[in-house]
């Protein structure tokens, strides 16, 4: 690998510790949701708004939360055995764009050259104006298949995770789904 990508790779541990990698769903949906929180159904916009580098602090501050979440699930798993030990959204993120001064993620996205021209998943109608995209992937994949599951081992652990939990049930009424129950997940948390 150090051949075709120039540097060494190494193992991450435990096969949890992709699952909690702070990838898409540390990133996507906390932004969708700065750019949508006051969206009202048939509103449209003049054109798809640039996702990465308009990155503002509460993006950061939501994809901040969200990582300190994944830790305190990993915190968890560690002390019942478990090497699991993902990075924190800055620090993966820091690993490939990095300028000195910079200390928070939002600021790594808006500043990145590789983030330039990225527009958020919006789709064009036929008068020319744009709507957001509820069957993007951003919301199909990174919401039901890494939010969820996060918030699935969070459970079994017993680690409350507020934002987590806020931005799947926020997703999920864009989405038309539901994807999880308030009520149903607070009678599974166990005391030891």
């Amino acid at each position: 690998m150090k051949r075709v990508i120039g540097h060494e790779v190494g193992a991450w541990g435990h096969f949890c510790t992709n699952t909690l990698a702070p990838l898409n769903a540390n990133i996507h949906p906390q932004r969708m949701h700065t750019l949508l929180k006051n969206w009202k159904p048939g509103q449209v916009f003049d054109e798809a708004p640039l996702f990465y580098e308009t990155m503002d602090k509460e993006s950061g501050d939501l994809m901040h939360a969200t990582t300190d979440e994944v830790q305190a699930i990993a915190k968890a798993m560690r002390a019942h055995g478990m090497d699991v030990n993902p990075p924190t959204i800055f620090d993966y993120e820091a690993e490939s764009f990095i300028e000195p001064g910079i200390t928070r993620v939002n600021e790594i996205f808006s500043r990145s050259p590789g983030y330039k021209g990225f527009r958020a998943p919006f789709k064009k109608r036929d008068d020319g104006k744009f709507e957001p995209d509820f069957t993007h992937r951003y919301f199909t994949e990174d919401v039901p298949y890494s939010l969820v599951v996060w918030k699935g081992i969070a459970l079994l652990f017993s680690v409350p995770t507020p934002t987590i939990d806020f931005l799947i049930e926020w997703a999920q009424k864009l989405m038309g789904k539901v994807l999880l129950y308030s009520y149903v997940y607070m009678l599974c948390v166990y005391e030891d």
